[in-house]
């Protein structure tokens, strides 16, 4: 009876300890979750603010060089991401269903503008995923590629 004893004080001791690492095991899988749940999100928000000074910063350039005379007209696509061009007419880029067979979203600056806020907004409530699919698809832009720029202008890299 003795051993049998000592046989079940030592399963229960295996299984102890085996229960110690799993929560050790859990714990840690808990921490590592959380840490990357907060830096995609918060590398979500910041590439989000980033496209959104970048969009209008070149707002502004265009405004002050063509002396507000027009305005903005931005255009998304999954191959050039987004580009804003000046459009002194803009009955030239009304018709959204003729850049639409050819890839290209256009909405005015405040539309493009909005809808990135609104995704920001998104991501801030926790509903990041559809904001990361925007940003995966339309979130490049030619002069957000910082190496490209630097090449541009002359630098070796």
């Amino acid at each position: 009876m003795g051993s049998l004893q000592a046989g079940c004080s030592h399963v229960e001791q295996i299984l102890d300890d085996m229960r110690l690492h799993c929560e050790a095991r859990i714990s840690r899988l808990d921490l590592f979750d959380i840490y990357v749940t907060k830096t995609i999100g918060l590398t979500l928000m910041c590439k989000l603010e980033i496209l959104l000074l970048y969009i209008t910063a070149c707002r502004q350039v265009l405004v002050e060089h063509h002396g507000g005379k027009g305005e903005i007209a931005v255009f998304m696509s999954t191959h050039n991401g987004i580009t804003l061009q000046w459009v002194e007419d803009p009955r030239l880029v009304a018709d959204r269903d003729f850049f639409a067979q050819y890839g290209f979203t256009v909405m005015p600056y405040e539309e493009a503008f909005t809808l990135i806020l609104r995704k920001i907004n998104d991501g801030l409530s926790g509903n990041w995923l559809p904001a990361l699919e925007w940003l995966c698809t339309y979130g490049k832009s030619p002069g957000l590629d910082i190496a490209e720029q630097m090449r541009m202008m002359g630098w070796p890299w």
